[in-house]
């Protein structure tokens, strides 16, 4: 049991998020020099635990019992249940231990948002796949207040500007979840999922294309079968998966224009909306596209799809990161998303991919 049975298990790869997150939320909350660093590793930590926590449920609840996950530490007994206990609640204690070092008790309101997020962050982990809707809640309010909790320890209030950010990081959330991660395990059974809900399938294509078949031969045409692609399963989602997905496109787009808007005006505010957008709506069709369902090529896309959101975020601040810390924002939560991609997932994915 080593370092990458244990990184696997806090899904070290994705912590990139939290680290350039909870960096830009202490630059907008008025941190400067050093602390910022301190922040983005702080995201880190409590990224691993929140993530192990998560592991560890989902474990006990029976959602990773499949193929895809058997390469997983708990799944081959790398680690068992109990250690993971221990490195789960001791990495918390450890969480609220530095952020005691951000805060030492100055201000009430960022221990408040540091235990929403907790609390919303457990409640998550332990119940959230009970119930697709309030799991989706649960896991994005508690990335909104630890946001803020980071954001507001500086000056014990929030700024418009910190506001519009955590608005961004609620609705980046919940899309991830509603949208990109209950794609990605659409297939599982046990799993409640709000898109299954919706009506969004995954099947064989030959009984839902039958109609579609039909309708070419009686005009005259042929049809040519791919076997490869007829035999395994296909997505097709419903006309309410694809709205849930556009009005989450179009609510960040919103937010991240806001953003733009309080730091230049008008101009950059559209132009910062207009953009993402547009980015947005390429990452959803390649997300959803009907067609073979291929889980690693769609969980490639979800990793594009989280690291392009959070580079929009940068973009969209670059007037309060120029001239050198945007840079800094971009290329280290990069290089430590494909490099612990490469590290810990080597066997099972690829540096945009992660076997998870």
């Amino acid at each position: 049991m080593g370092f990458l049975e244990w990184g696997r298990f806090c899904r070290l790869q994705t912590a990139a998020v939290e680290m350039g997150g909870f960096g830009l939320a202490a630059l907008i909350g008025g941190a400067t020099g050093w602390w910022i660093l301190y922040a983005a590793l702080f995201g880190v930590l409590v990224h691993a635990a929140g993530f192990s926590q998560n592991t560890l449920h989902d474990f006990i609840g029976g959602y990773d019992n499949e193929p895809d996950k058997a390469h997983h530490p708990l799944q081959t007994g790398a680690i068992t249940v109990r250690q993971g206990n221990v490195a789960v609640y001791g990495l918390m204690a450890i969480g609220i231990a530095v952020f005691f070092l951000f805060d030492p008790g100055r201000f009430i309101l960022p221990w408040l948002f540091l235990f929403g997020y907790l609390a919303f962050g457990t409640l998550y982990n332990t119940v959230g796949k009970l119930s697709s809707i309030e799991g989706v809640l649960e896991i994005s309010i508690a990335f909104f207040c630890g946001f803020l909790a980071v954001g507001t320890v500086w000056t014990g209030s929030v700024s418009p500007l910190l506001w519009a950010a955590a608005v961004f990081g609620l609705f980046m959330t919940m899309s991830q979840i509603a949208v990109a991660g209950f794609i990605k395990d659409i297939a599982h059974p046990r799993e409640s999922n709000l898109l299954r809900r919706l009506g969004t399938r995954i099947e064989p294509p030959l009984p839902a294309m039958s109609g579609l078949n039909e309708d070419v031969v009686r005009g005259g045409g042929a049809v040519v079968v791919n076997k490869r692609a007829m035999l395994g399963d296909w997505l097709f989602p419903n006309r309410a998966t694809w709205a849930l997905a556009f009005g989450l496109s179009w609510a960040k787009a919103i937010a991240l224009g806001a953003i733009a808007y309080l730091l230049l005006g008008w101009w950059w505010g559209i132009e910062v909306a207009v953009v993402s957008f547009v980015a947005f709506s390429v990452y959803t069709i390649a997300l959803l596209r009907p067609g073979p369902f291929d889980r690693p090529r769609r969980v490639k896309v979800m990793g594009l799809g989280e690291a392009g959101s959070y580079l929009l975020l940068v973009l969209a601040l670059v007037p309060v990161l120029w001239p050198w810390l945007w840079a800094v924002f971009i290329i280290l939560p990069v290089l430590w998303y494909v490099s612990m991609n490469r590290m810990l997932w080597s066997g099972s994915g690829s540096a945009w991919a992660p076997g998870v």
